[in-house]
């Protein structure tokens, strides 16, 4: 779904896995972090239960959305309990009925629906003042295109920059 914002170079993707060998992980991940202007985060019950991305991901995307330097859209992946996260229920999160993807009736018109919602999104932004130069998804959009592993899109180089930070598991 974002395949063609990058191929235009209107977005790129970051994965983790990009992190070079012998590289300092996490200063990597601090400087994406730090430059993201939307912030995706992909709640399945592995985000929220992986301790570095509850709190250093989650944390950071709030803080930052608090403030007004960055968007955080939630998107609720697979059944997880997020609604303990109080903050998270005070943001829209997609998809807007609060359903996880992989639970809806058709899987792709969700997925087409929730994307078609972050593109509105990149595309309000680079209406703005600030002119944003990424964006950060964690985890992957895999969760979005399958139920299991799925495949992620090419990464690309652009002006709006599109980490995605992925927890190999």
């Amino acid at each position: 779904h974002f395949a063609l914002k990058q191929q235009r170079g209107l977005i790129t993707l970051w994965e983790k896995s990009a992190i070079l060998p012998g590289a300092n992980a996490d200063e990597e991940i601090q400087r994406h972090l730090a430059s993201a202007h939307i912030f995706l985060l992909l709640i399945s019950p592995e985000f929220l239960a992986d301790t570095y991305y509850y709190r250093m991901v989650l944390k950071t995307s709030l803080e930052r959305h608090t403030h007004g330097e960055a968007l955080t859209i939630p998107v609720i992946v697979r059944p997880a309990y997020w609604q303990d996260i109080d903050i998270l229920n005070h943001i829209q999160v997609l998809p807007r009925n609060g359903q996880p993807i992989s639970i809806q009736p058709n899987r792709e018109a969700a997925i087409w629906k929730v994307a078609q919602e972050i593109n509105e999104s990149i595309q309000r932004l680079r209406g703005s003042q600030v002119e944003p130069n990424s964006v950060s998804g964690y985890k992957s959009f895999r969760e979005l295109s399958s139920p299991q592993t799925g495949s992620s899109p090419n990464q690309g180089a652009s002006p709006l920059e599109v980490p995605s930070l992925i927890k190999d598991r």
